[in-house]
């Protein structure tokens, strides 16, 4: 009689263990989700601050050309500089 009731008690205790095993991995699969996402937003705004920082790049170069140089040599610096970021967006979604 004894012996059955040790069983029904560490049967108990196992079923205890269980829950708290599959409530863990529930959370642990929630953490996960919210990972993936926190580390795509991550991705998502060092993307944007390259772009910024070409953006900001671009204006200084802007200023400091002189007037009398020809628009068409900015036009094409500007054109070069569109197809570096193109190049860089299209690494980035890779």
């Amino acid at each position: 009689m004894e012996l059955i009731a040790r069983l029904e008690n560490i049967e108990f205790f196992v079923k205890q263990l269980k829950a708290k095993h599959d409530d863990l991995q529930s959370e642990n699969e929630k953490l996960k989700e919210k990972n993936k996402e926190l580390e795509d937003l991550v991705n998502s705004k060092k993307l944007e601050i390259d772009n910024l920082e070409v953006t900001n790049k671009n204006s200084k170069l802007a200023g400091s050309v002189p007037p009398t140089q020809d628009n068409s040599d900015i036009k094409h610096q500007i054109d070069l500089i569109i197809k570096e970021i193109d190049n860089c967006l299209t690494l980035v979604k890779k």
